[in-house]
């Protein structure tokens, strides 16, 4: 008898990461959320001050990015951009008059 499994692809976008931002206040930590459903992606930031939704997110190219706009402690709007590497993301983000600084994550696996 011959069966046939059907391997589940893991989507390279989708999940929970584990960020780390490097800004002029120090290092910051916070919990990236990413989903992808039929094509459109949605996602937010999480982080002790709160979370804040992703705008803009767009993946083309091998390159994700996005947008956001943040209140405190400084009132920026802040634009990433990101290159995923299985379970990997790095990038930079450009946090307006503070200047361009880089991040990384891991993929949390539950």
């Amino acid at each position: 008898m011959l069966i046939l499994a059907r391997m589940k692809t893991k989507n390279p976008i989708s999940g929970v990461w584990e960020v780390t931002i490097q800004t002029p206040l120090g290092e910051k930590t916070g919990i990236l959320e990413l989903r992808s459903c039929q094509g459109v992606l949605s996602g937010e930031l999480s982080s002790p001050a709160g979370s804040i939704d992703l705008n803009d997110l767009s993946h083309q190219d091998g390159k994700l990015s996005w947008t956001l706009a943040v209140e405190d402690p400084v009132k920026l709007n802040i634009r990433a951009e990101a290159i995923i590497d299985g379970d990997r993301l790095s990038g930079t983000v450009h946090l307006g008059a503070f200047g361009q600084r880089i991040f990384s994550g891991a993929r949390k696996i539950t």
